[in-house]
């Protein structure tokens, strides 16, 4: 018996060890010229490690902008952004050129443009989440 808690306690302790050493992979950030040139932020669909990618956003910024949009609903335009605690004109004028509303890069349309409206032929769903237990 007690031979087997000695091989019981050092397998536990082994186990401890190996578990103690290992590490999670560090959160890889992509910046440089080169990863500017082609990355955009969705204002409205990105989470808190896209944000984390803009030069002068950590991780307490990223997620207090992405609570806030789940809080108070989708940012209408780019300026919005300002809005967020943290955020002010500097940084919103240094992140801007990577912050986009999700539409094609070549179309242009302004916060304040009409959406389309459904047609009267289909009517409009409304998608529910399962309570939780």
């Amino acid at each position: 018996m007690t031979v087997l808690t000695a091989v019981l306690l050092s397998w536990l302790m082994i186990e401890w060890i190996v578990v103690a050493i290992r590490r999670p992979d560090p959160l890889l950030l992509q910046r440089g010229a080169e990863f500017q040139a082609s990355f955009r932020v969705n204002v409205n669909e990105s989470i808190w490690v896209d944000w984390m990618q803009l030069e002068g956003i950590g991780p307490s910024l990223a997620q207090r902008i992405v609570a806030y949009r789940s809080l108070n609903g989708r940012f209408s335009s780019i300026e919005d952004v300002a809005r967020v605690p943290g955020i002010g004109p500097a940084t919103l004028d240094r992140i801007r050129p990577w912050l986009t509303m999700g539409h094609d890069e070549h179309e242009t349309r302004s916060a304040n443009a009409t959406r389309p409206r459904p047609s009267k032929a289909q009517p409009t769903t409304i998608q529910r989440q399962p309570a939780a237990f």
